[in-house]
């Protein structure tokens, strides 16, 4: 698979395929957040696609917990999370 940034390899194996990504951070504006949720939907339609068993490895780049990044309350205050609900 080809990406502008080089971001994604695949690779075909006799019995399943190896992705690797190096996925791009959410940022700390709208235009960054825009662009990591256009790869999210990129890649998802892209995975649910497949019909052969996929191996996915890789920089996910998330931080699903405090505990994953050196500094959260900083962290938090960078992530441009989208306008309140």
């Amino acid at each position: 698979a080809w990406h502008p940034e080089g971001r994604i390899i695949l690779a075909a194996f006799e019995g399943f395929d190896l992705l690797a990504t190096y996925a791009p951070n959410n940022g700390n504006d709208e235009a960054a957040f825009s662009r990591r949720a256009a790869w999210d939907a990129a890649l998802l339609a892209e995975v649910r696609g497949r019909q052969r068993p996929l191996v996915w490895v890789g920089d996910l780049n998330c931080a699903p917990e405090g505990i994953d990044v050196s500094h959260p309350e900083w962290f938090l205050q960078q992530c441009h999370q989208g306008e309140p609900a």
